[in-house]
């Protein structure tokens, strides 16, 4: 019976969140709670393999797979962009602070700035990296000067987003030849997605270089994951667990399901302003 209501809250937790993913309450008390995130660095899945280049940056660090994340928006943005000796380098929805510390590890005489919806959030990335720059801003509207950044990252937001909006915003703020990296999830077929960023980009000065199904690499990372998964679960309370199980994709979870049968997509999307702008 315990059991049974255990699993019954822990449900109604998991769609109340579910529901609410956009609302910015939902992510400072997730943010603020040490017991959830206080020992974790970054809110993003993770995917393998991981690149030699990034354990030699981060050598036995439990949060790789995660990081691979970030570091294939790098690696998409040396694929088209011309080497500078700086960068200004913008990520939206910094989340725990992660990103921003890889990016300033990656990047070392970058410039980085992030800005979250969360002020806990631009707290806790405060304090994990302290040689940035951060706003707490929506990024619909932000509190930037036209023509300001040579790259702009934005990992698992885009979903909480108006597309048109947001690529307008990136569009002002790019500079000419100034590229878009985009990681995110979606809950519908790879070729769906691709053809949806294809028809919106068109109406903007961002030209697409690339769209890459990650799906796989998910699925992957989630196998060999296991050790920080459980490591995760252990130190969340009991009504979270469902939760952070689906977070994680965890194997037998309905994202993870969704993955495995191609009804959900992680994807890299990559688009370069144009340079007569």
């Amino acid at each position: 019976m315990i059991k049974k209501l255990s699993r019954q809250l822990s449900e109604k937790l998991h769609h109340f969140l579910a529901d609410n993913s956009r609302n910015k309450w939902v992510y400072n008390y997730l943010y603020y709670n040490k017991w959830i995130t206080g020992h974790l660095s970054f809110f993003n899945t993770g995917i393998a393999p991981v690149d030699e280049e990034l354990l030699t940056l981060r050598p036995n660090d439990f949060e790789n797979y995660q990081a691979q994340v970030y570091h294939e928006t790098i690696k998409a943005y040396r694929r088209i962009a011309s080497d500078k000796n700086s960068l200004t380098v913008l990520e939206v929805a910094c989340g725990l602070g992660g990103g921003i510390k890889y990016f300033t590890h990656i990047l070392p005489n970058a410039t980085v700035f992030g800005i979250d919806l969360s002020f806990t959030s631009v707290y806790r990335s405060k304090k994990l990296c302290d040689a940035a720059h951060y706003a707490v801003a929506n990024a619909h509207q932000l509190p930037f000067k036209s023509a300001s950044f040579d790259l702009i990252v934005a990992v698992e937001c885009l979903n909480k987003l108006d597309m048109d909006l947001f690529f307008a915003e990136t569009e002002r703020l790019l500079r000419p030849e100034g590229v878009l990296s985009v990681v995110d999830f979606r809950p519908m077929m790879f070729v769906d997605i691709q053809e949806k960023i294809k028809n919106i980009c068109a109406g903007y000065s961002l030209h697409i270089k690339e769209i890459t199904d990650l799906t796989d690499r998910v699925l992957e990372a989630s196998e060999q994951d296991r050790v920080r998964q459980n490591r995760v679960l252990g130190r969340i309370p009991w009504g979270f667990r469902q939760v952070a199980r689906e977070l994680m994709v965890m194997p037998g979870s309905k994202r993870h399901t969704s993955y495995l049968h191609k009804l959900r997509c992680y994807y890299l999307f990559t688009a370069q302003k144009s340079s007569s702008l």
